[in-house]
């Protein structure tokens, strides 16, 4: 069995990974009917989730993600379900399977057992591995330059610039423009490119005038619609539902929550099944559409206070975002959005004068 897993060390992906499933088995499927596929290979992988090491085996918890032609898990794709990975002899040094790491295998489903999450009892696929594959750490990223507003900032008023400052936002310098006139084509066609990058926008429901703090207040809009989101504060999962516990903000055109407004209350998101919260950080930007149930009351600092309900199956995390700020200028986690800097800058008798406007 530590052979197997030394095959993660190597360069080498085993073609068993590499090569695609024709009827590839989701860990859904496995878990709505495991006797169906018991005993079937299956050709699964994922984020690591935890490492246990027993007496005389070790086992791996992981959260199964869609998979590229090569093999390698989609990391930053939504969560396919939780498998456990049970190697049978031998032992696996937790430091080389830290968390979050992507790690692929083949190998048999032996069983579905129940182990709690919370309160509730999740349904665990267990597979007898066979290969696997630990893909290597990513590099780095390399830290941005420091972003100055002004539109004469260097690199920007030098003819024939177009630069990103590495801050994930197109620049198009009028005066290389004027020095390039393709330049014109160019930076529209950049521009259009940044705006498709942006994430997509959530239908809107309900009425903005109905907010959390609006609602606690009386209990005469319960049963209507509403579309609330705001920062994570903590995630509970029970044996019929799982809940979020928010701090809201108003929503932007898109649905996302925007803090330069001002809080506008506390809810709950009452999910009411399972669903899976590892990709929900602790001060991630949520969004979620539904119907006000209830009111719960509780405790906030010592002082009692009523807690909106709202009812959703369509809970929308915002990957790699924070409840974003009032300032447009902000960059969102891994998203483009256009910038365009304007200005007309000349020298005269050794003076150097500039007149410029940031968009």
């Amino acid at each position: 069995m530590l052979l197997l897993l030394a095959g993660c060390a190597s360069s080498r992906v085993p073609q068993a990974i590499s090569k695609a499933s024709e009827k590839p088995v989701l860990v859904s499927q496995v878990q709505q009917a495991p006797d169906r596929f018991l005993d079937r290979r299956m050709r699964w992988g994922g984020t690591i989730l935890a490492v246990r090491n027993r007496k005389r085996a070790t086992e791996i918890e992981i959260l199964s993600r869609p998979l590229e032609s090569g093999g390698r898990p989609r990391g930053k794709e939504p969560g396919q379900g939780r498998f456990l990975l049970a190697l049978l002899t031998g032992f696996a040094d937790p430091a080389g399977y830290s968390e979050k790491r992507l790690l692929a295998v083949t190998g048999r489903l032996k069983r579905v057992e129940a182990r709690p999450i919370g309160e509730y009892p999740y349904p665990y696929p267990v597979v007898a591995i066979e290969q696997s594959y630990l893909w290597p750490k990513p590099s780095p990223p390399v830290p941005p330059y420091h972003f100055h507003p002004d539109p004469w900032y260097h690199p920007w008023y030098y003819p024939g610039t177009l630069d990103t400052l590495g801050t994930g936002r197109m620049k198009c310098s009028t005066a290389a423009s004027m020095r390039y006139p393709g330049i014109f084509i160019i930076c529209p066609f950049l521009l259009a490119v940044g705006c498709a990058s942006n994430p997509p926008c959530l239908t809107s429901i309900g009425t903005s005038f109905i907010t959390p703090s609006v609602a606690s207040a009386t209990g005469k809009y319960v049963g209507k619609p509403a579309q609330w989101g705001g920062t994570l504060l903590d995630t509970h999962h029970f044996k019929d539902r799982t809940e979020f516990e928010m701090i809201a903000y108003p929503l932007d055109g898109c649905g996302r929550p925007h803090v330069g407004f001002g809080p506008t209350g506390r809810f709950i998101i009452v999910h009411p099944r399972f669903l899976d919260t590892t990709d929900y950080q602790i001060g991630q930007a949520v969004s979620a559409t539904g119907h006000i149930i209830g009111i719960r009351k509780g405790w906030l600092w010592h002082v009692g206070s009523r807690f909106p309900l709202l009812e959703s199956y369509k809970v929308h995390p915002w990957l790699n975002q924070t409840a974003h700020g009032y300032h447009s200028h902000h960059s969102h986690g891994d998203y483009l959005y256009p910038w365009i800097n304007l200005g007309i800058g000349g020298r005269r008798n050794g003076v150097f004068w500039r007149v410029g406007v940031t968009l």
